[in-house]
């Protein structure tokens, strides 16, 4: 677990389960970050609990939380953008009114997620890097992480259902890269991202 400060702007969660490559790739990128305005609180499955135990321990994290919003990148993810967090405090500062979540974009198993923007949330179109979420809805819905393996669809939704109640920010912003390809090379991963991001405007 690392503090940045008291109250820092974002809380990371991060998921572990025995990819230590992965883990060190995601935290360089955290540590590249122009603003260090974040906590990390790493959650460690050392035993092979699964999906559903790891869940359960992001919604028992909600009282550790010390940032005000709340964003989970697992050990296999990544951030493309070095000034990730310097962008968000400047869209949180700018805003009129502070968002209670913010969307964002990012490559899922190859894909562009969300599937659907500006539009309410389907499971198996969004994950859990596509949400940025202020501290106290984060808190007010955590119970619903404690679902199953999609315990990131369920928070989302249940999040989505006071949804006239939130300020809702669509930030068209390319975050992260959720990497499912172990078997690949690194030279091949890096092709692979690189295509992915020419094809969609983001070179």
């Amino acid at each position: 677990m690392k503090r940045n400060s008291s109250s820092p702007l974002v809380t990371i969660l991060t998921r572990c389960f025995k990819r230590p490559g992965g883990l060190a790739r995601c935290n360089e990128t955290l540590l590249r970050q122009s603003c260090p305005d974040f906590e990390q609180i790493m959650i460690n499955d050392e035993i092979g609990a699964g999906i559903w135990w790891a869940n359960q321990q992001i919604m028992h994290a909600a009282d550790l939380i010390k940032g005000q919003y709340v964003f989970v990148l697992d050990d296999d993810d990544f951030l493309i953008c070095d000034s990730f967090i310097a962008e968000l405090k400047d869209l949180i500062e700018n805003a009129s009114s502070p968002p209670d979540v913010i969307f964002v974009k990012g490559f899922i198993d190859l894909r562009l997620m969300p599937l659907r923007w500006e539009l309410p949330p389907q499971r198996g179109g969004i994950g859990a890097p596509n949400f940025i979420v202020r501290n106290n809805v984060f808190k007010r819905h955590a119970k619903a992480w404690n679902t199953d393996r999609a315990g990131d669809a369920h928070f989302i939704e249940a999040v989505w259902t006071e949804a006239p109640n939130y300020n809702i920010k669509w930030w068209d912003k390319l975050v992260f890269y959720a990497d499912p390809s172990y078997g690949m090379t690194e030279g091949e991963k890096r092709r692979a991202i690189e295509n992915m991001l020419l094809s969609n405007g983001h070179a």
